[in-house]
């Protein structure tokens, strides 16, 4: 069997919003973003021609209590929102499981709904890619 050639795209250069494809694999990790009562964009992405099976956990980054609304676009539609609590010390929300289509344009978000103060979120991804 053949080794396969890892370019240095596969080097961890730090949070971003895109995402990173090694192989038949993908990950993306968006680090902490502030958000507040404007939605705050955590990961942004095109599938091109793939198709993704991921797995995708919000993080409550911060110690507040004020609720967050986490929401999946897929081509600028809502797909999936959640809504969560926060407590009173930092926190991974459930993992989801979602197959993306290709040529779908992905947006993580994440919006402070009880008021306008800042709160730090995060969204991490990993999954498999399928040309």
């Amino acid at each position: 069997m053949a080794k396969e050639v890892i370019g240095a795209n596969a080097i961890f250069s730090g949070p971003q919003k895109g995402l990173t494809i090694i192989g038949d694999h993908c990950y993306a990790y968006s680090g902490l973003k502030t958000a507040n009562d404007t939605e705050a964009t955590l990961l942004e992405f095109d599938t091109g021609s793939r198709i993704l099976l991921i797995d995708a956990r919000f993080t409550y980054g911060s110690a507040n209590s004020d609720d967050v609304a986490y929401r999946i676009y897929m081509n600028d539609q809502i797909a999936i929102q959640d809504i969560s609590g926060g407590t009173t010390q930092a926190h991974w929300f459930p993992q989801y499981k979602i197959i993306i289509p290709p040529f779908t344009k992905v947006k993580f978000t994440a919006q402070n709904v009880s008021d306008a103060s800042n709160i730090y979120q995060g969204a991490v991804i990993s999954g498999k890619v399928y040309e």
